[in-house]
Order: structure tokens, then sequence, then C-alpha cells
């Protein structure tokens, strides 16, 4: 048991904890709904005109979840394509980051996530995304945005390698590119070489 003196005096913020948690408006909203579902059982006798009633796209979504329609990771991959469609780049990132945290065996949050970074040119944080998603599950389309990644930092080199890696994993692999995404990595390759 730890005493009070080994604990540290600062306190941490509520952004910092929420940060790292990776708590959405989704999860946000599913337990304002269950605590609503809650307290309208025994012993609690709240009168039915304190209702909690969502109002947001992410809360009727959360009823979605509550009621079975939808499951969990559903309801966050909906929301991240909502908030990609919409501009809300951040959102969906942190849609994703939430499901890779429950999901942490799971390479495509992070993928998805990376693929926002990358279009922001933020290189750093896409690498970052990428390569989380290279370590859970090394395949051809993780490989593929590695690729791209360092193409678009000017990393001819390494991209050519990613790439070849890519085309040679696909080869093998049952899931395998579309044709388009096969066409759009060779375009990439040759303009890399």
């Amino acid at each position: 048991i730890l005493g009070a003196s080994s604990l540290s005096s600062e306190l941490i913020s509520d952004s910092v904890v929420k940060s790292a948690s990776a708590i959405t408006l989704f999860d946000l909203e599913v337990s304002e709904i269950r605590l609503d579902h809650l307290l309208r059982h025994w012993p609690f006798e709240k009168p039915e005109s304190l209702r909690y009633k969502p109002q947001t796209y992410e809360g009727k979504i959360a009823l979605d979840y509550i009621y079975g329609k939808i499951t969990w990771e559903q309801a966050h991959y909906h929301l991240a394509e909502m908030y990609k469609m919409s501009g809300q780049l951040n959102q969906a990132v942190r849609e994703y980051q939430a499901l890779s945290k429950i999901l942490w065996f799971e390479y495509e949050p992070m993928m998805f996530a990376g693929d926002i970074m990358l279009g922001l040119k933020n290189y750093s944080q896409s690498k970052q995304y990428y390569f989380s998603a290279l370590e859970r599950s090394l395949n051809q389309f993780t490989l593929a945005r590695v690729g791209a990644l360092y193409f678009e930092e000017g990393k001819n080199d390494s991209a050519i390698i990613y790439f070849n890696r890519a085309l040679g994993y696909d080869d093998y692999s049952h899931s395998k590119f579309l044709k388009e995404h096969r066409a759009k990595i060779l375009f990439h390759l040759g303009r890399a070489y």
C-alpha cells in the first residue's frame, strides 16, 4: 500500500486524463443513457419528465447501440466516417483511438488515424499511427501506408522498400489489394525510382 508521502502532490488535469482514456462523445452519451435507465428502476423514483433525451447525433447512435441495433465497434467506425466527411478530423482520429484501445489487436484503427494525419501532412503523427498498425499486423496494407508516408516525405529509397514489400505480401496473401490500389502503388513506386 502506498503511503501519502509516496504519492505525487501534483494533480493531473481532466484534459490529460480524458486524452489518455480516448473517451469520445459517443461514450459519454452511452453513459448518460445507461445512467438514465438505471435511475428509472427500483429503488429510484425520478419522474418520467426528467428522462435523458439525446439531442446529438452521437446520442442517437448511442441509443442504437444501447438497444442492440449496432455494435460498439460499428458505432465508432460509423462516427469516424461521419466526422471525416464533415471535416471534423480530430474527432475522427479520436474515434479510431477509442477503437484501438479496445481492439488492441486490430491494425485498422491506427492505420485509418494515420491516413488522416498523412492527409493533414502531419508526418510525425502519421508515422506513429502507421508503425503502431504495422506492429499489430505486418501486411500489405500497413506496408503500403508506410511506403506512402515515406514517398510524401521525399524519402524515396525507404518508400521503394515498403512499396515492394507491400506488393510482395499481396502476391501471397489471401486478401488482395483492389486492382486500382495496386495500380496506384505501382504508379508511386515508379515515381519513387
